[in-house]
């Protein structure tokens, strides 16, 4: 029944493309991807990178694409079964026995499915990887949202978005009165002594301007209620108290109900990196917190700060650096006068060991309030990680922030590095005249003599 059901609904989409485009489609080889076309383009396109992305040989479990249009879920994770089928990098759970443990645990395809559920599923059948989605419309798009989730760990390995213009496939599918391509697979309604089929309700989804983002459905709180209200802003793994508690997709949101006054961790697991955000609260209502998504430079940082610098990707959980958006001090001490601190480096993206280095040889001397020691103490909007950038993250900083007239730094302003001098290491250090961007390894006659006992400027940065 779920063949010949299959059969029908394929030759009744095909007589429906073939009637609207008045003869027999153009071979897509020859000529760019029609809108009736680009369904399966996406769907592909999620194949191709689910083979690059997922180590082969995996056991795969197709699980579920929600949306309110069965039949177009339906069509979905079936292109996406024969796709894996046919390229043979992984093995797929076949739909009779993905059927038979649906019917066990209760859900549908194109229903929500959390985390357990889903894991308990894959576990069920054998799987090492979940592949579980999301299709909804936004404007005259519509939005396709695939991820893969580790049976063993429920870490995020892979996600794949794509925006689907409106063509005749979507359209008939979306309109079809179906509820997929197994619906004689149903679920038995209480007190039957059978199996009868259960259509499910189709509302018309409410069309948004583009662009946007998908409406989250968060829990309802008063104004009197202490909550903290996370938004994702790409899709991943929500931990509260480092304890999971959620799989997010790109921009939803989440109510966290908070029982009183205290300090909280909130982390989000994401494919590539991850971020932590320790939040104060000490007054009634709702906190909100952004994290994940791609910033430029310019742009606020998750801390408050500016981002000054992207290197494109993430290396070793960090992509991105943001500098405070205040000076810490105005007149401090680099500090170690006369003593040479070994290890410290000029280069982009060493200012954190740097500063550590610094500030592990300033308490074995019983230095305190220098400039190192400033920037890793300082706190801003609960973050704790900041440094003492190095010389050329300070030069950076001059040139993406100052002289675009970002970041508040008043004029005739000099910044210390963490970088030593190279010569006079146990007398002078790197520090930036933030005027002309002249950077200087003091002591230098043209600015008279300058030491590490002299007192600069401080501006922490962190990485994220």
């Amino acid at each position: 029944m779920k063949r010949i059901f299959s059969t029908f609904i394929r030759a009744a989409l095909l007589c429906l493309i073939f009637t609207t485009c008045g003869g027999v489609p153009a071979s897509v080889s020859n000529q760019a991807v029609s809108p009736q076309d680009e369904l399966d383009a996406a769907i592909r396109e999620t194949s191709d990178y689910l083979n690059q992305q997922l180590p082969r040989g995996n056991k795969l479990v197709i699980l579920n694409i929600q949306s309110e249009y069965p039949a177009l879920s339906e069509y979905i994770i079936d292109e996406l079964i024969a796709n894996t089928v046919n390229d043979r990098v992984f093995s797929v759970v076949d739909r009779q026995q993905l059927n038979t443990i649906r019917a066990e645990l209760d859900f549908q395809m194109s229903g929500e499915v959390d985390d357990n559920t889903a894991q308990s599923l894959g576990r069920m059948a054998g799987a090492q990887i979940i592949i579980s989605g999301a299709i909804s419309r936004i404007g005259d798009l519509y939005r396709l949202r695939i991820r893969a989730l580790s049976v063993e760990s429920a870490q995020i390995t892979g996600q794949f978005n794509r925006n689907i213009p409106d063509g005749p496939t979507v359209t008939a599918l979306v309109n079809s009165r179906a509820t997929g391509y197994d619906s004689s697979v149903a679920m038995p309604s209480a007190g039957s002594t059978g199996v009868t089929a259960v259509a499910p309700t189709v509302s018309t989804p409410a069309v948004t301007p583009a662009p946007v983002v998908p409406t989250p459905t968060t829990t309802q709180t008063s104004p009197t209620v202490i909550a903290i209200e996370v938004t994702a802003r790409s899709g991943g793994t929500l931990y509260f108290q480092n304890e999971r508690i959620a799989t997010l997709w790109d921009y939803e949101i989440y109510t966290i109900p908070i029982e009183g006054p205290g300090v909280y961790e909130v982390k989000m697991v994401f494919a590539d990196h991850e971020e932590t955000r320790s939040i104060t609260i000490n007054t009634q209502g709702i906190t909100r917190v952004s994290l994940g998504g791609e910033y430029t430079v310019g742009q606020t940082g998750p801390a408050g700060g500016i981002v000054f610098y992207d290197r494109g990707r993430y290396i070793d959980g960090w992509r991105y650096m943001e500098a405070a958006s205040q000076n810490i001090s105005i007149s401090a001490e680099w500090g170690a006068y006369g003593q040479n601190i070994i290890g410290t480096s000029t280069a982009l993206g060493t200012g954190k060991q740097n500063t550590q280095i610094i500030v592990n040889h300033l308490r074995q001397t019983g230095e305190t309030g220098r400039a190192a020691e400033l920037a890793q103490q300082y706190i801003q909007n609960g973050y704790t990680d900041w440094f003492l950038p190095s010389r050329e993250e300070l030069n950076l900083i001059y040139v993406n922030l100052r002289r675009r007239g970002l970041g508040n730094f008043p004029s005739g302003t000099w910044y210390w590095s963490s970088s030593q001098a190279n010569r006079w290491s146990d007398t002078a250090a790197w520090f930036q005249n933030f005027d002309n961007g002249d950077q200087v390894e003091s002591p230098y006659i043209g600015y008279g003599s300058f030491y590490k006992r002299n007192s600069f400027s401080v501006r922490a940065v962190r990485q994220f």
